[in-house]
């Protein structure tokens, strides 16, 4: 039995103000998706672009948003470097960043994971790790797993909407989460 129960609307963004925004930009590819996935922002979420990307996210720390924002672009070109695509990838990545691991876990989380690459809804899902421990360890544990799910979601789109084979995508996803 659930003991707490959320049903949340759209706020409806003003998209005019978003058409004429990616308008203005053009750098931002498939200004179209990007204005469906704003649309059905709700309540406490925000969105922010890059050129490759969206975030979509809860989280309140302003600076690692600023910082995955940062370093996702710049592991996209080393993913890009050593894994040239088949084709110009122009499907825009979706980045969404739950505010803590119980708000990951509500949004559908696997138990035991800290975060996924959902290719049906074609999502990167993972949590702000807080520092509980003082041990400096939330931010950094944060990218690990970024860059790790992000290269799911590169390769899968890189290759032609198809994931390579488990060991190849775990192994090089491994690989990369320590590129923090």
């Amino acid at each position: 039995m659930g003991s707490k129960l959320e049903i949340s609307e759209p706020d409806g963004a003003d998209m005019a103000k978003w058409e004429k925004y990616y308008a203005r930009n053009d750098e931002f590819i498939d200004p179209e998706y990007r204005m469906e996935i704003r649309s059905k922002l709700v309540r406490g979420w925000d969105a922010d672009d890059t050129e490759n990307y969206i975030y979509v996210y809860s989280t309140k720390n302003k600076p690692l948003i600023s910082l995955i924002k940062r370093r996702i672009e710049t592991i996209r070109d080393e993913y890009e470097r050593q894994f040239p695509p088949t084709a110009q990838v122009e499907a825009v990545s979706t980045v969404r960043i739950c505010k803590d691991a119980q708000e990951y876990f509500a949004y559908g989380g696997p138990r035991g994971s800290g975060g996924y690459w959902n290719w049906t809804t074609e999502e990167l899902v993972f949590f702000d790790y807080e520092d509980d421990d003082g041990a400096g360890s939330g931010t950094a544990d944060t990218k690990v797993v970024l860059y790790h799910e992000a290269f799911h979601q590169y390769i899968y789109y890189s290759v032609g909407q198809l994931a390579p084979h488990t060991w190849f995508n775990e192994g090089y996803g491994d690989y990369f989460s320590g590129a923090g």
